[in-house]
């Protein structure tokens, strides 16, 4: 089982079943039965996924949808998601081994392509010159 912790040191675990996919499609739109790599890279759907896949733990702790969200800061919503990402490819894997992989490499292309727009935008700012990143 994947976990991760928030700002506030509280560890929550990610096991990701087919009741949090329907939840997911239902509250988000984003169907990932059907194309598990069609999944939103909005911040703000990934803090909504995540609560859909800890809410149950989060409901016993008394831990409310906008206190979690003010938990989570850039690079612990990061990781929150990596782990979430790695728990709905181990959920694919298990059940169709070439879907599992395509989303674990649909992930790595989006963090990469993430990178990517943070070095043109340092470019552009003036904080990185094109050479500087050998």
């Amino acid at each position: 089982m994947r976990s991760f912790r928030d700002t506030k040191g509280r560890q929550w675990k990610i096991s990701i079943t087919v009741g949090i996919l329907d939840d997911i499609c239902d509250e988000l739109g984003d169907d990932l039965f059907n194309d598990p790599t069609s999944i939103s890279l909005h911040p703000r759907d990934h803090v909504a996924m995540l609560w859909l896949a800890i809410s149950d733990q989060a409901e016993k702790q008394g831990v409310e949808p906008r206190d979690f969200g003010r938990s989570l800061d850039g690079p612990t919503l990061k990781a929150a998601m990596d782990e979430f990402m790695g728990a709905l490819s181990d959920f694919f894997s298990a059940l169709l081994p070439g879907r599992g992989e395509a989303l674990t490499q649909t992930w790595a292309a989006a963090k990469a392509l993430n990178q990517i727009e943070k070095t043109i935008l340092d470019i552009v700012s003036g904080k990185e010159s094109i050479g500087s990143q050998e």
